[in-house]
């Protein structure tokens, strides 16, 4: 029968992205609920590594974490990783008897060992947000999804393997702490990690946001909004000061650009101020800069202009971030 085949890093990944998909034509049934079990029989190793990637939805080689002293697969489908994380009894997914497959936290620690800080820091806003990757789906993601994984799950299981020293839990600790819970597309996480990300690497450095969180709405709000209540792509609470990402203004059809002028107005008659952040703005950085200062503003930041190497800095990040 073979013994076990672990899936991490890359693979894993790709499961839990496909996952989410399946979740979508399965009405939110988990992968493992939803299809039934392969039979284990006697495949052969081969066998089993092509069904993992099946489950796993990419090409391969398949990722496989080997167990301590384990030895190397002899099979041109599967890539074997040396990585000696916290216990993993409850870390695993199970596929079937023969395949098991790492939960997040883990896996970010895991592709931490060779990603750098701004991908495990995306990875990690995607898997706490609401939206889902996939090139099966027509824009490349589908949104309001439920969250694959909370911040406390993967704070703990960063905190247990920095404690035993592993490889990667130091960097991924670091860039969760650019993350932040709610995220609901692709655009909206690369704008997060701009408004984290430190000022002298880069970064806007405006924190203390959160992201679609409800505001009620009552009466004439309520009426200018024509909704009870709304969901700002990101919020300072205290400052009452909302920034809306809208793909692109231009291309926004008539009645959207008006339900969204409905939402701003009724926002700024209850106070809020709000700015708008479109695909353009992001891409120019003259332009993203100037938004940020007048966000500085209504936040209270009073600050020094950039210095040449943080402008170069940021100049590299935005276009990292927003192509």
């Amino acid at each position: 029968m073979g013994t076990r085949l672990i899936v991490g890093f890359e693979s894993a990944l790709s499961f839990w992205r496909s996952s989410r998909v399946a979740r979508l034509a399965t009405g939110g049934v988990l992968l493992e609920e939803a299809r039934s079990i392969y039979g284990v029989g006697s495949r052969t190793l081969a066998e089993r590594a092509r069904v993992a990637l099946g489950d796993c939805g990419c090409d391969g080689p398949l990722d496989v974490v080997l167990p301590p002293g384990g030895v190397r697969h002899s099979c041109p489908l599967i890539r074997d990783h040396r990585w000696n994380g916290p216990p993993v009894d409850e870390g695993l997914f199970k596929i079937d008897e023969q395949i098991y497959v790492y939960r997040m936290p883990a896996v970010l620690v895991q592709l931490a060992c060779t990603w750098d800080e701004i991908d495990i820091a995306t990875v990690a806003m995607e898997m706490l947000g609401t939206y889902g990757l996939s090139d099966q789906l027509e824009q490349g993601w589908s949104v309001d999804l439920a969250p694959l994984v909370t911040y406390g799950e993967l704070t703990s299981y960063i905190r247990a393997a920095e404690a035993l020293g592993i490889r990667g839990a130091k960097r991924a600790g670091e860039a969760l702490k650019l993350a932040v819970p709610g995220s609901n597309s692709p655009r909206e996480t690369a704008l997060a990690l701009y408004l984290s990300y430190p000022r002298r690497r880069g970064g806007a450095e405006l924190r203390g946001y959160v992201m679609n969180k409800t505001i009620e709405l009552s009466g004439e709000q309520a009426q200018i909004a024509g909704q009870g209540r709304v969901k700002p792509d990101f919020l300072w609470e205290g400052k009452r000061v909302t920034v809306e990402y809208d793909s692109d203004l231009s291309h926004l059809n008539s009645l959207q650009k008006t339900k969204d002028e409905r939402r701003r107005s009724a926002l700024e008659s209850v106070g809020y101020k709000s700015l708008v952040v479109t695909n353009g703005i992001a891409a120019d950085e003259a332009a993203l800069s100037a938004l940020t200062t007048q966000l500085e503003r209504w936040l209270g930041y009073r600050r020094k202009s950039l210095s040449e190497r943080q402008a170069m800095l940021r100049s590299t990040l935005v276009r990292r971030l927003f192509g």
